[in-house]
């Protein structure tokens, strides 16, 4: 009997672990022309499981800042026009660009989109995006970032000075209003300023640059800011240098 119940427990253990849903956001996304430049995204995702592993089968919904969903035609690699869904067995990986990737006169006129993408997935998959920025004579920048796991503690390294600027980009995945609480600390852990509180409402995005959020501190700063928030939300910074872009990491805090 003992052995009948172990072996019925493994079976249910194996069978949520192989139908484990995947779900993660990617909290900032961007198509169009801005200021005299054009960005750009572009999304990858791979199922990571060997070749006998389940097919992941998934969508990537883009929602903008308010809410509302982002029609945006994505395309592949080769410039055709492909759904926000995939079918991967193991191994396979699936590309997603936006507009201004696929090029040609039609960039001129494109809308400026800004928003978020959430991945759903019936298994568990992988993914990351890319960001360009590019100008009248080619690439100007492009940055990586992982994708996001909506967390209630989390922080980021934070530069800013006369040729560094931090951007932060924020997303509400859950069904009720989110009560963020920022906190700008220096090397030493101190608070720099009083900490800044906003209000995100459900599926909702925002994006500022840590100037921006704390106009008041005009030194420069070299710390971490700390993203405390009472419902999980997903985060992604950028590091912005006389026009150039890297990735700086999301960490959870304890």
């Amino acid at each position: 009997m003992k052995n009948v119940v172990l072996s019925v427990a493994f079976i249910l253990l194996v069978a949520s672990v192989c139908s484990a849903q995947s779900i993660f956001e990617f909290p900032q996304f961007v198509d169009g022309p801005l200021g005299g430049v054009f960005w750009a995204s572009a999304i990858a995702i791979t199922n990571a499981g060997g070749p006998t592993t389940p097919v992941a089968s998934g969508t990537i919904t883009l929602t903008g800042e308010n809410g509302t969903p982002l029609n945006v035609q994505l395309y592949d690699e080769n410039h055709v026009p492909t759904s926000n869904t995939f079918q991967l067995a193991g191994g396979q990986t699936k590309f997603f660009n936006s507009p201004v990737l696929n090029g040609g006169s039609s960039v001129l006129s494109l809308p400026f989109s800004l928003g978020f993408a959430t991945v759903t997935s019936n298994v568990a998959v992988t993914g990351g995006l890319v960001f360009y920025e590019a100008g009248t004579t080619g690439l100007l920048g492009e940055a990586g970032v992982l994708s996001s796991t909506a967390l209630m503690r989390q922080g980021t390294v934070v530069v800013r000075d006369s040729n560094n600027d931090t951007g932060v980009a924020v997303v509400n995945p859950g069904s009720g209003t989110a009560t963020l609480t920022f906190h700008l600390l220096d090397k030493t852990g101190a608070d720099i300023v009083p900490p800044v509180t906003r209000a995100l409402a459900a599926n909702n995005h925002t994006s500022f640059f840590v100037s921006q959020l704390f106009p008041s501190v005009t030194s420069k700063i070299y710390g971490t800011m700390q993203i405390i928030s009472n419902t999980p939300v997903a985060s992604t910074a950028l590091l912005f240098s006389l026009g150039s872009f890297a990735t700086l990491p999301i960490f959870p805090l304890p």
